[in-house]
């Protein structure tokens, strides 16, 4: 993203000598996501002196390295530090993006829109967010579908029809999983839902096999 994902090559501050020296031995791994610094840095990577504009550094320079844990840790810092840091939301979501953790980019990006709504370029990168995250689930959805797994799917066409909640096939989709697990009242107000955007008789049969 222009607002986040181009990092220039950072200077060498005392902080990022310090990083890149831990760095060397830590492996990368699998993204966790953690829940208090005293609990994730047991690496004594920062204390309580290190300022935001090191950590944010630092997270960079964790980047730039493919130390996507670290960079992770850092930001999570900053955040924790003080949880409406624009900034460090959107790099975080790139971060995320990158790494195939769509869902929590596209929620710290409507985070940080609400924060600052005249900000079009994190309008525009929780938008290719969601186009990336539509097709993921929609995979999931189908595939969920076919293995008659009902239940696992509607969590997902849920938040499918979140991003796009003028979708009549999400929610005649949505309609044959309630249905399936017994909601039928649920159901039939999901497939009128699904009428209502586009009329066509496949969703007219549907209804009638529910009621």
């Amino acid at each position: 993203y222009e607002c986040c994902a181009r990092f220039p090559v950072m200077p060498r501050l005392a902080p990022i000598l310090l990083f890149a020296g831990i760095a060397l031995f830590l492996p990368s791994a699998p993204l966790a996501a953690p829940e208090h610094s005293r609990e994730w840095n047991n690496e004594a990577l920062f204390d309580t002196t290190t300022t935001r504009a090191e950590l944010m550094e630092m997270g960079r320079a964790a980047v730039n390295l493919s130390h996507f844990t670290l960079a992770e840790i850092y930001y999570q810092e900053v955040l924790l530090r003080s949880p409406e840091d624009v900034e460090a939301m959107c790099e975080l979501a790139a971060l995320y993006h990158r790494t195939g953790r769509l869902e929590y980019a596209r929620g710290l990006l409507l985070r940080a829109g609400s924060l600052v709504p005249h900000r079009d370029d994190i309008v525009e990168a929780r938008r290719r967010i969601e186009k990336d995250l539509r097709v993921v689930l929609a995979h999931q959805v189908d595939s969920l579908m076919a293995a008659s797994q009902f239940a696992s799917a509607l969590p997902r066409l849920s938040l499918l029809l979140s991003i796009d909640p003028d979708n009549a096939r999400y929610h005649a989709a949505k309609a044959r999983c309630l249905a399936a697990v017994g909601e039928s009242d649920a159901a039939l107000s999901s497939v009128d839902l699904a009428l209502a955007k586009d009329p066509r008789e496949e969703y007219q049969r549907l209804r009638g096999e529910i009621s």
